[in-house]
């Protein structure tokens, strides 16, 4: 049997045996219950020893079989605990440092999770570096550093399989960088 409780401070969806008596506290369910979906804690006290039970701001009543007897009403209240949608966190997704010399690069060192696969200078101060298999799309975040200069990464230069760095020196000019480091983030 499921019910949905729906109280001050949330909804929750449990998992029940016919005949059973369910007790639910400020801290969950008592009895042997099923917590399939619990999204916060309730706050009053109800106890099911009758076929009956407090759902989506009113009586869910069942027969003496416990079949449903309202069946629409039991359908709107557990169309109304669906799924929260999870927080996506941002993850590391690649670091490394990229070396050059006389505008060709020559190492991708601490390449982490080996995810930069190249980088090529397509100009004064401009470097496209690429990852070892495309994204899924360009919602990431990428950022460059170099100790003296200026490394800019425009959002519209931010492509799934490679993104663009833009280096500058401190008047503003367009500048190549010795080595440029590199940091990937995109949310999980």
């Amino acid at each position: 049997m499921k019910a949905v409780i729906e109280t001050a401070t949330g909804k929750a969806l449990y998992l029940f045996g016919d005949g059973e008596t369910v007790t639910v506290t400020d801290t969950g369910m008592t009895s042997p219950v099923t917590a399939l979906d619990i999204r916060s804690a309730t706050h009053s006290v109800v106890t099911t020893t009758a076929p009956s039970f407090f759902v989506g701001g009113g009586v869910m009543r069942w027969d003496d079989a416990w079949e449903i007897l309202d069946q629409e009403a039991y359908d709107a209240a557990y169309a109304a605990a669906q799924p929260i949608e999870q927080p996506r966190y941002p993850l590391l997704f690649a670091a490394g440092t990229i070396t050059f010399e006389d505008g060709e690069v020559t190492s991708i060192t601490g390449n982490w999770n080996w995810k930069i696969s190249a980088c090529f200078r397509a100009d004064v101060g401009v470097y496209y570096v690429f990852f070892t298999e495309p994204l899924p799309d360009d919602d990431y975040m990428a950022k460059a550093w170099d100790g003296g200069k200026s490394c800019f990464i425009s959002k519209d230069e931010q492509f799934p399989d490679y993104f663009i760095i833009t280096v500058k020196d401190l008047a503003g000019d367009p500048s190549d960088a010795s080595t440029i480091s590199v940091e990937v983030i995109r949310a999980s």
